[in-house]
């Protein structure tokens, strides 16, 4: 299915799933192959496991609690409302905004690249594995294919959990993060 995403619909992208730019057809195409709807499925299966036991064991879906973190060093804290705090080291993922649906990978963002190696890994496969999603640098997708995306990244490279925080008024950025340790 072919579509531009950025005239066609001007809040997201024109319909649920994954929309990139396919320099070879000059147009914007709709991923619809089977190979990664699969891996999606996995990925998503296993994230949502991990992320439900890691969530609960911190408390962070209790109200209260904060999220802090460092870009230099990698570290996000999340303290719950009692106080306990948990750090785990981060790679992030990528950054959506909304109002566009636009979400672009870590490795196509200019200036300074945060740890970036999961969303090197996610990409190295998709080459390996002919998926256009995973080697473009800017994609246009609703919410739900955010989290399917950060999903599959943290699920490529065996980290355990994923977490999005908002940046500014109007941008998200979604991490792939270490399974959280206590401190103290």
């Amino acid at each position: 299915m072919t579509a531009d995403p950025e005239t066609d619909a001007a809040e997201g992208p024109p319909e649920a799933g994954i929309w990139y730019f396919c320099d070879m057809a000059d147009e914007y195409l709709l991923d619809e192959t089977e190979t990664f709807g699969a891996l999606v499925r996995t990925a998503c299966a296993s994230l949502e496991a991990t992320n439900a036991e890691i969530y609960q064991s911190i408390r962070l879906a209790e109200q209260g609690g904060r999220y802090d973190y460092d870009g230099e060093t990698g570290l996000m804290r999340f303290t719950d409302a009692a106080g306990h705090a948990h750090d785990a080291k981060f790679q992030r993922v990528g950054t959506w905004l909304p109002a566009s649906g636009s979400f672009m990978l870590n490795w196509g963002q200019t200036g300074e690249r945060v740890q970036g190696e999961a969303v090197d890994q996610a990409r190295s496969f998709g080459q390996k594995h002919d998926m256009p999603v995973l080697t473009s640098k800017m994609l246009w997708v609703d919410e739900a294919d955010a989290w399917h995306l950060t999903d599959v990244v943290a699920y490529l490279s065996g980290l355990p959990m994923t977490y999005r925080a908002k940046v500014g008024e109007r941008t998200w950025t979604y991490f792939a993060l270490e399974r959280p340790e206590r401190v103290g």
